[in-house]
This record gives structure tokens, sequence and C-alpha cells, in this order.
């Protein structure tokens, strides 16, 4: 059984088979091997829209003669969520991440204070958060992106979670994202005041943002091609071309 948990039991056995949550292969040699713990396990990706969700940034942008940009953020895998803040999300308890320091790097941490007596034998250098080369790092990060685009009033669509659309308080569509891991490609008005609100949420939550490029207007570079409006008013898109 499971501690203090009565229903635990009976939601791992299925049909005379008991599910432990391990991923193991089975090899010729007929011994089973425990490779990985999917059970209570984080998701470990990073998000990305869709091909056709990029490709609908670019067609919103043709139709509505917004201008067209990238953006890159640097060191994502270091600027995600803490370990506290991925268990209160996921649930998941004892998450943590220690790492060992080469030895020629020991005499420079020492002269760090609060490190003078550091002992690479018995002690390890511990993160609050998962950072580049941990599995978790790009989950947390595209966590971390979530909130700080719903912070500029950006919201997902159902269809495509990693699309982001954001409309005035008349409904009107002032800005439109795709996410793909730590590069964002959107579009918004000429005048800039939709992206710099923007870019300063961003630049708040991740830093200065060197990676700014901004394509010509996309009315003067993009063929596109779309049906009559349907009854419910949607616009469905037939087919998209970038001339550079």
């Amino acid at each position: 059984g499971y501690y203090k948990d009565e229903a635990a039991p009976g939601a791992a056995l299925h049909d005379g088979w008991f599910f432990s949550g391990e991923a193991a292969v089975w090899p010729e040699n007929g011994y089973i091997q425990i490779k990985d713990r999917l059970k209570d396990a984080v998701d470990t990706y990073s998000g990305t829209a869709s091909r056709w969700g990029q490709r609908s940034v670019t067609a919103i942008a043709a139709m509505h003669k917004f201008r067209l940009w990238l953006i890159d953020v640097p060191k994502a895998f270091l600027r995600g969520l803490t370990f506290e803040q991925l268990s209160e999300r996921t649930g998941v308890e004892g998450m943590s991440m220690e790492l060992d320091l080469p030895p020629g790097s020991i005499p420079l941490l020492r002269m760090c204070k609060g490190f003078e007596s550091f002992d690479p034998l018995t002690e390890v250098i511990s993160t609050d958060k998962p950072v580049i080369g941990s599995t978790v790092a790009p989950r947390a990060f595209s966590m971390k992106l979530d909130d700080v685009l719903r912070e500029a009033k950006l919201i997902p669509t159902q269809a495509q979670p990693l699309c982001y659309f954001r409309h005035d308080e008349h409904g009107r569509l002032q800005q439109a994202v795709g996410a793909h891991v730590d590069d964002l490609k959107g579009c918004d008005p000429p005048d800039g005041k939709v992206h710099q609100e923007l870019l300063r949420i961003l630049e708040k939550n991740f830093g200065p943002i060197k990676d700014k490029k901004y394509m010509k207007y996309v009315h003067d570079t993009v063929s596109t091609q779309v049906c009559n409006a349907t009854s419910s008013g949607n616009v469905w898109l037939i087919r998209v071309w970038l001339r550079y």
C-alpha cells in the first residue's frame, strides 16, 4: 500500500498489473532495466508554437499592417522559475540541483564572503533554480515566460497555447506573439507603444534584451491570400508568402 493514501493502490493496479511509474527497457538478455522515473515527474520540455501558429502571426501582421519583430531572451534557461515555485505549481516536492566544482575554482570560491571554509569533500553548491544542463530548466523557463506574457496582457489561445494575443477594452487586436523556446515572434502596430510596453515587462523579468530584430512593415513584404469572412466573422488563412 501507500502511506496515508488509501486510493493510491487502486490507481496503480490494473488487470493484475502493477504500474510502478518507472520507464524501463526489456533487452534480449531477458533482464529488465529501469531507466527513468515517470510518475510524479515534472515535464521537462520548453513549449513552442506549431508551424501554423507561427504562420498565423505573420498572417495577422499582413492583414492588420502591423510591424513584425523577433526577440531572443538571452540565457533563458537561467531565468526560469525557482525550485520552490516549481513545487508549488506541480506538487512535486524535493526538487534540487547540486554542483560539483572543478578543483581549480575552489580557491576562487573561498575568496567570496561566506565560503571561506568551503570543503569540496563534504559540501556542494546548491542552486535555488534549475540552470543550464538541468533537464527541468527548459520547462521552468517556459512556465516563467507564460507568467511574463500574461503580465503584458497577452492571453494564450486554446487551439495554440503558445500563441498569445492582446486586445484593447473594445476587443480590437493589439498584439500577437508566438513563442518558440526562448525566441518570440510577434507583431503589433507601427507606433510601437504596445511593443515598448511588452519590451519593458520582458526586461524587468529577464534583464536586458539585446537581440531585437525588426522587419519592414509586413504589408510591404508579405503576400497573403484569405477567403471571404464567414457568417461568424472568422477569416481563414489560405497561404502566406514572405518576400525578402
